[in-house]
């Protein structure tokens, strides 16, 4: 069977789950997208289309003679990929799964999303919650299938038993939206109370790097501090996880979280973080924590993490089998193929 996956681009985390899904068997992949092509690491096959763009609109060329000669095409339920809505439209194309987060917050979008679900065989959500939503707005149930979205981690292991935990860590972009400097205050309101030599590591870059920089110097936190910058290779990336007492990212949260959990780290966030749906798997107290916002009930929350025996090694042991049990890539492609077989099945 030739399954068409339709994308924007290719970004390197996607990859793994790509190659995976060209494992299965009887399954020959391709994945059409705009951006660079993957070379050597792809296990799929890849074909290049042409994009125009006007202002959040993509129109992706001489997409439907593509998807004719494919037996399943997946792709983007984004209303903006206007060349997917137009191809949803057309007839004597093959059969069609729509892939995403499902519903927005835009109520005209959201009904137009709800409409276009009339002109796929099967709607493949990211979380649980995606896919329930869906339903409470009137998508045929049977169709609805659940892949988790999520991130291929090569070294996935727990912490190791008894391992020294010295730290917290951040990982991911560094913009307005992560609130990483409520992250400063609260490490430098927690500081005392903390076990001696606490540091915290940042990972990552982006544009609001130097008024942090300039804000870990106010609050002299000048050496307990580490800015990595991006890292982006895994084999780096496990110490620090391994010694953090817990992954901050207080005002958004995506599939970092999923990230620290392969790793066995547990997650603290607010309770409204952004997120994409990748929030569902955080069980506050069970594999991680909430908090309601601020710098100082944050800081609380960190020093408990560190100063409660036995806290974060357990947290992160329950993070792991969550991470192993059901997030992995082998559990997204699943997903994909249970709704790729009930597209056969309905034929």
């Amino acid at each position: 069977m030739k399954v068409l996956f339709l994308q924007r681009s290719v970004v390197h985390y996607r990859v793994p789950f790509f190659n995976a899904m060209a494992r299965l068997p009887g399954r020959e992949v391709t994945v059409a997208h705009s951006g660079r092509r993957v070379g050597a690491a792809a296990e799929f096959h890849e074909h290049a289309l042409r994009e125009f763009r006007f202002a959040s609109l993509h129109w992706q060329r001489e997409l439907l003679p593509l998807c004719r000669r494919h037996d399943v095409v997946i792709a983007p339920f984004d209303v903006h990929f206007v060349s997917s809505v137009r191809m949803a439209l057309a007839r004597n194309r093959p059969p069609l799964i729509w892939w995403g987060i499902g519903l927005g917050r835009s109520q005209r979008a959201n009904r137009l999303r709800v409409w276009l679900t009339r002109r796929a065989r099967a709607v493949v959500a990211y979380t649980p919650g995606n896919a329930n939503r869906l339903a409470e707005a009137g998508v045929d149930r049977s169709k609805l299938f659940c892949a988790p979205n999520t991130v291929h981690v090569p070294n996935a292991a727990p912490k190791p038993e008894g391992g020294a935990m010295d730290s917290f860590l951040f990982v991911g972009s560094i913009n307005a939206r992560k609130r990483v400097d409520e992250l400063l205050e609260a490490f430098a309101r927690a500081r005392e109370s903390l076990p001696a030599g606490t540091t915290l590591n940042v990972v990552g870059a982006g544009p609001c790097e130097p008024e942090l920089r300039e804000l870990t110097a106010r609050l002299g936190l000048a050496g307990a501090v580490v800015f990595h910058g991006r890292i982006e290779d895994d084999a780096r990336l496990q110490p620090l996880f391994h010694r953090a007492y817990a992954l901050v990212s207080p005002g958004q949260v995506g599939l970092t979280l999923l990230q620290s959990f392969g790793h066995g780290t547990a997650v603290i966030t607010r309770q409204d973080a952004i997120s994409g749906g990748e929030l569902e798997n955080l069980k506050s107290g069970e594999n991680g924590l909430f908090y309601s916002g601020g710098a100082a009930e944050l800081a609380a929350v960190m020093t408990r993490v560190a100063t409660t025996p036995g806290l974060a090694a357990e947290l992160g042991r329950r993070a792991y089998e969550h991470y192993s049990g059901s997030t992995t890539i082998a559990h997204m492609a699943r997903g994909f193929d249970q709704a790729i077989a009930h597209v056969l099945r309905s034929t």
